[in-house]
């Protein structure tokens, strides 16, 4: 795989997502939402003006999607752990960290996060 199949799959992936029938259905500015190795697991949460929630698409082919980037970068020598995706609605663009070897990073029970908004504005990237 090329970087640039790589960076074809996280526009996919992006794509996919801000298409999704339930983003699409729901009122967001920013999005983040964090994606286990291979796309088996996700959490996220939305932010819409000053109020925020637990969210996350629907469907499942972003989870093929968030798979096939985690094999193309495994096959580079860089498979993850886990994926930050966050989407800003108003700019139309999306940024994307990935976690290579802190299994914990980005976890709700992993360290002293304070309160559950504090976490959730943890994940915020505009």
């Amino acid at each position: 795989m090329t970087t640039s199949t790589i960076n074809n799959l996280e526009n996919e992936l992006y794509h996919d997502l801000v298409n999704n029938k339930k983003m699409m259905s729901e009122e967001w500015d920013f999005v983040s939402l964090v994606i286990s190795k291979g796309g088996k697991s996700r959490f996220g949460y939305r932010f819409y003006g000053d109020d925020w929630e637990a969210f996350g698409p629907s469907g499942f082919e972003w989870m093929r999607i968030a798979e096939a980037l985690y094999k193309a970068m495994d096959e580079e020598g860089r498979p993850w752990i886990k994926m930050l995706m966050c989407f800003n609605k108003e700019s139309n663009s999306y940024a994307i960290e990935y976690e290579y070897k802190d299994k914990n990073r980005w976890s709700l029970g992993a360290k002293d996060i304070g309160s559950m908004e504090e976490f959730a504005f943890s994940l915020k990237r505009e």
